[in-house]
């Protein structure tokens, strides 16, 4: 059972991300307008959103591939992990201009920072930069969490190690502690809803206590775990309401590139679907503005939880349009689960 799902979390994550990736930057009310009602399947991505028309259905954005070739460095080292991958594997990554183009904000930065390119950042002095509170590693905690089903702990501190370096900000990596632990938790035999949520934000936490004991910049804004809670007590008053709990999650927590409000919207909507994976992707990709980044994170915890769930029609077109085989990377995470 382990190994489906772990194909469910890594496939589920790569569909998420393509389906968003076809509305991201636009508005609900923008989606409605163009398709006629909430998109519910993959679409090529028009040119008016950050992914400038470029490409057909299914195409990944940029957290998935970057992840895939984290994923790749792990399995090549037996599952271990250092505080240099993130960084070694973005420098490889990132030489690619297709790859550059489209990669969040913080991955750009950082990426240009290790090749030495001066990008004319005008505020290198400021204590608390503020803008590097985004969701960029939540979106790609998924690739360390995998090799820790069911140890939430562990999850969490390797998540935190391995992107500390690249996503260095206490939001930031608060955010990617609450993806990692979710999905760890969704790793596990008897896993639920409810045990998902509350290990989420047991990870939120945690990943702030880490970031904070590396000494990583902090921020003076909202704390993910809190924000999380928010959403969660919105999506469970939600429940059986998906346009009600789709406005609340938009209009009351956030749905933007940062951690502490796209973070908390994607538990929001796990909330108030009970984690079914259908409807919780169709919400997720649906609020608005970084449905990309939204759609991996919400995909890759339901296609841990629920790997049946997910539509097959769609994982092969994003295999096929991306070059992925979901189903040897499970088995090779799983063998290396296995010999520990």
């Amino acid at each position: 059972m382990r190994k489906d799902n772990l194909y469910g979390c890594i496939a589920g994550a790569a569909v998420g991300e393509a389906m968003g990736a076809a509305v991201t930057t636009w508005t609900t009310d923008m989606i409605r307008e163009e398709y006629g009602s909430l998109i519910e399947s993959l679409l090529p991505a028009p040119t008016s959103t950050k992914m400038k028309g470029k490409f057909p259905a299914g195409h990944s954005a940029d957290a998935v591939p970057y992840a895939l070739q984290l994923i790749a460095r792990f399995l090549e080292n037996n599952g271990a992990m250092s505080e240099y991958d993130a960084g070694e594997v973005l420098l490889q990554w990132g030489a690619d201009p297709a790859n550059l183009e489209f990669a969040g904000g913080i991955t750009r930065e950082s990426y240009c920072h290790l090749a030495g390119i001066d990008t004319g950042y005008r505020y290198p002095f400021l204590t608390y930069d503020h803008h590097k509170i985004s969701n960029e590693a939540a979106a790609r905690a998924f690739a360390s969490a995998v090799f820790f089903p069911g140890d939430v702990e562990a999850a969490v501190e390797a998540t935190i190690k391995v992107f500390k370096n690249i996503y260095g900000n206490m939001v930031s990596l608060s955010g990617a502690g609450a993806i990692a632990a979710a999905v760890s938790e969704a790793l596990k035999d008897g896993a639920t809803c409810h045990s998902v949520l509350a290990a989420g934000v047991h990870g939120a936490r945690r990943g702030f206590e880490i970031a904070d004991s590396y000494r990583i910049q902090p921020a003076a804004t909202a704390l993910v775990s809190r924000r999380m809670e928010l959403a969660i007590e919105i999506g469970l008053a939600a429940q059986g309401d998906f346009e009600k709990a789709l406005t609340e999650i938009e209009e009351k927590v956030g749905c933007s590139n940062a951690a502490n409000e796209s973070v908390p919207a994607v538990f929001g909507c796990l909330a108030a679907c009970d984690a079914d994976a259908a409807a919780t992707l169709r919400m997720a990709v649906n609020l608005g503005n970084d449905t990309d980044m939204m759609g991996s994170m919400a995909g890759a915890i339901v296609g841990a939880l629920h790997p049946e769930a997910l539509k097959q029609d769609d994982v092969r077109l994003v295999e096929q349009v991306n070059g992925y085989d979901f189903n040897t990377l499970a088995e090779n995470i799983e063998k290396v689960i296995s010999a520990r």
